[in-house]
């Protein structure tokens, strides 16, 4: 199976550019994934995902990102043990998600305040693929296997950021990796995924987009183990926060990038978004 992970390539995006037709399931799912978003990890799961390491998610809320995947790893035809290959990592609460399923989708948490059964309910159809990771990220571990997809959506506080770093990049294959960053092209989200691969940038190479939210990197170059113990988001100086969001909207490719790059410095000039 040849490597899909090259950065020119996936910047096409392959998952549109070449007439791909999701599963249903994917579109129809529960949640807040947008429907380009959808299609990216479908087609990622079907056709670039060679098995060579785990589907990592981030943050999952009530399961759309997780349908996406899954329905396009059951298509794979490469991949023959599928069983646990994805593995959803989330609180299944919180304020923020319990308004949200309230208002978007009619649904209300249970008694001690969790959705992780709507979660299950959800990708019912796909439970043989998922190993489910209740907790906060913050105390999250890894198992120290190989991860080749990282799907990432719980970068909206600080305190996020370094145990995300210490606990996954160093599970990352050179050349064979991807990051998908969620709501890295939102203008009214925290810049720390922004900061966070800006810091990083030596280590991947940019590889695409959604229309909307997500933004794709490739691992490049081994991450030494040095680098990554000896990061520590809230040691980076404010100024220097402020140039790597700078930096990151210069290298922007459409103009809605630029826009929303141009959101978040503004929110974190004014607002104090750091």
């Amino acid at each position: 199976m040849p490597n899909l992970y090259q950065p020119q390539f996936l910047q096409t995006a392959p998952w549109i550019s070449v007439g791909f037709t999701p599963p249903e399931s994917a579109l129809k799912a529960p949640g807040m994934m947008s429907w380009d978003e959808r299609i990216m990890l479908s087609w990622l799961a079907e056709h670039a995902y060679q098995g060579n390491g785990e589907i990592v998610e981030l943050g999952v809320f009530i399961g759309s990102s997780t349908v996406s995947l899954a329905s396009g790893l059951e298509r794979n035809k490469t991949v023959r043990n599928k069983a646990k290959r994805i593995h959803a990592f989330d609180r299944f609460a919180g304020e923020h998600e319990t308004k949200a399923l309230r208002e978007r989708h009619g649904r209300e948490v249970d008694a001690n305040g969790s959705f992780l059964s709507i979660y299950e309910e959800n990708i019912a159809a796909y439970r043989e693929c998922v190993g489910i990771n209740p907790g906060d990220i913050t105390a999250a571990r890894w198992s120290g296997e190989p991860i080749e997809i990282l799907f990432v959506d719980v970068l909206k506080a600080r305190q996020t950021v370094d145990p995300v770093v210490k606990a996954f990049f160093p599970c990352l294959q050179t050349g064979r990796s991807l990051i998908i960053m969620q709501d890295y092209n939102y203008h009214a989200t925290p810049p720390y995924s922004v900061v966070l691969m800006e810091h990083f940038a030596d280590y991947f190479a940019y590889a695409g987009e959604t229309m909307k939210n997500s933004v794709l990197f490739v691992n490049t170059r081994e991450i030494p183990a040095d680098v990554i113990a000896g990061f520590s988001y809230e040691a980076l100086p404010l100024s220097l926060r402020l140039h790597y969001l700078m930096q990151a909207q210069a290298k922007r490719p459409t103009f809605f990038g630029r826009e929303c790059l141009a959101h978040q410095i503004a929110n974190f000039l004014v607002h104090g978004w750091t």
